[in-house]
């Protein structure tokens, strides 16, 4: 099962969750496998791509971290991220982000 926005009657990023809708939360480590420049983005971003493994496969996600690191410096660290939650599947002409970092 997996996280919805609006479990509760509220939606996701306002409260706190309670335990059982934490329990619902799918969150995996990945690792990054590729980073590109996301020119196209509103504000400077790179474009990440993870790997979940066999069952998950890769996902793709955005980080806004053009400040902080080089895209080379990124690969292989594994990131914890949330996975199926409406708010990962987020998407736009520029990018279909399929994960979203837990921080």
């Amino acid at each position: 099962m997996h996280w919805q926005i609006g479990d509760a009657g509220r939606p996701c990023g306002m409260t706190d969750l309670t335990m059982a809708e934490f329990d619902r939360v799918d969150i995996r480590a990945g690792t990054i496998v590729d980073v590109q420049p996301f020119p196209e983005a509103r504000k400077p971003a790179l474009k990440l791509w993870i790997d979940f493994g066999p069952t998950l496969g890769v996902r793709r996600s955005s980080a806004q971290v053009t400040v902080h690191y080089e895209p080379a410096s990124l690969i292989g660290p594994q990131p914890i991220q949330v996975i199926g939650s409406p708010i990962a599947r987020r998407s736009s002409a520029r990018l279909s982000s399929e994960a979203l970092a837990a921080t």
